[in-house]
């Protein structure tokens, strides 16, 4: 049987079907090392980039919760103080149960370790300009933070008067910065006498 010489020639410029095969031991080999080796390079800049955000977030929560201090002693006329919680259990079972029903009495403390990060109040009427008050309940919480952080204060509450200025004769300066030692940058919140509240980067 014979087919006409246009057929032979179009099976001629037809492809020729390759053979399937699948992937050499030394190409999974060499895909496994490249995956590894990128890992190995990722990792690090993704902890990196979780420890910067924990950073922003932390001390912007800060510095929100010290604009809104000064902003309600300027409301209320009434002096209003920031201090920090020791809340040496960060679990969410503490805080809700003592702190986030926003009704129960604060004690500040007179000294801590600054750890801010640990909890923080804002409150109103304090008794004096010490750190000390109770019998008032908390117009904001700040909730402890889980993410591992160090911040240091030049002292453990800050109180603003009713003119928006505080009750310090000098700079009060928290540094918010990463547990774990690296090239991560720290915020730095600084609030001077006039009130006047400003976060900066380092």
């Amino acid at each position: 049987m014979h087919f006409p010489a246009h057929l032979h020639q179009q099976a001629a410029l037809l492809p020729r079907q390759q053979p399937a095969r699948g992937f050499t031991l030394i190409e999974l080999l060499v895909t496994v090392l490249l995956s590894v080796v990128l890992a190995v390079i990722a990792v690090p800049n993704l902890q990196d980039f979780s420890r910067a955000s924990q950073v922003r977030s932390t001390a912007k929560a800060l510095e929100n919760g010290f604009r809104f201090a000064r902003a309600q002693a300027i409301r209320r006329q009434d002096a209003i103080l920031v201090c920090q919680l020791n809340l040496a259990d960060t679990n969410s079972s503490v805080y809700n149960r003592d702190f986030k029903n926003n009704s129960n009495d604060f004690a500040c403390p007179t000294s801590f370790s600054n750890q801010w990060q640990k909890g923080w109040v804002v409150l109103p009427n304090p008794a004096s300009t010490a750190s000390q008050t109770t019998g008032n309940t908390s117009l904001l919480v700040g909730e402890p933070t889980k993410a591992p952080l160090v911040t240091s204060a030049s002292s453990p509450s800050l109180i603003f008067t009713p003119s928006g200025a505080t009750n310090l004769s000098t700079n009060f300066v928290l540094t918010v910065s990463p547990a774990a030692s690296g090239v991560v940058s720290s915020s730095v919140i600084t609030v001077y006498p006039s009130g006047l509240i400003e976060r900066t980067v380092r």
